[in-house]
């Protein structure tokens, strides 16, 4: 069974739908050098899912969003000289009392030994780029199953200096790194980094810095 990581954005938001925020995913996505159609194929299709995988062009899926009024899970493509194609996927969720939360997720299949660093760094920058252009919201990561005991991801305003507790993830002690500064607040993830890359193998445990995000 596969596991997930996932970096999640919250935001209290009234009066919108779901393709309000699709223009700021895209372009969110964008920044951090994702595209919509897969770099693996001839053409320029990409893919969501609904209650199946349906493969398309772009204006498909916009008509889908926008004419359709449906709410897909949108897989967003990633290559570079340095890694093999990969994706992760995104999808918009209503909550109560006006709340929305984004969801950027990728399978740990997806984190591939040999390649887990340049594909988590990139996943990353895409979170932090969605979370820029949504601001002021909240934003966390975590693995699918763990999200109630372990949180990958912190913030903290620039106004406050005093540094942040360790945290422990399956035994292992974890610092926090800071990788950004946006919008008034400190972003820290834990460093090092528990990486599942599928299957039956347990988490490893990778040291991600130094680097730029």
């Amino acid at each position: 069974m596969a596991d997930f990581l996932y970096i999640t954005l919250e935001k209290n938001m009234p009066s919108v739908r779901p393709v309000y925020w699709w223009p700021m995913i895209f372009e969110g996505m964008r920044r951090a050098s994702f595209q919509f159609h897969d770099p693996r194929q001839a053409g320029k299709d990409g893919s969501y899912f609904t209650s199946n995988d349906i493969r398309c062009t772009f204006q498909a899926l916009w008509d889908a969003l926008y004419l359709h009024h449906e709410n897909p899970l949108v897989a967003f493509w990633f290559a570079s000289q340095n890694v093999a194609p990969f994706y992760c996927e995104v999808s918009v969720h209503e909550k109560a009392n006006n709340g929305w939360q984004i969801d950027l997720t990728i399978e740990d299949g997806q984190l591939r030994q040999g390649e887990a660093k340049e594909i988590f760094g990139a996943f990353l920058r895409a979170g932090l780029a969605l979370y820029e252009l949504c601001a002021p919201c909240s934003i966390t990561m975590y693995w699918d199953e763990e999200v109630s005991v372990y949180q990958l991801m912190r913030t903290r305003s620039v106004t406050r200096q005093e540094p942040l507790e360790p945290c422990v993830f399956a035994s292992k002690k974890l610092s926090w790194q800071e990788v950004a500064c946006l919008s008034e607040n400190r972003i820290f993830v834990a460093n090092p980094m528990p990486i599942h890359s599928g299957g039956e193998e347990p988490f490893q445990i990778f040291s991600l810095f130094p680097r730029e995000f």
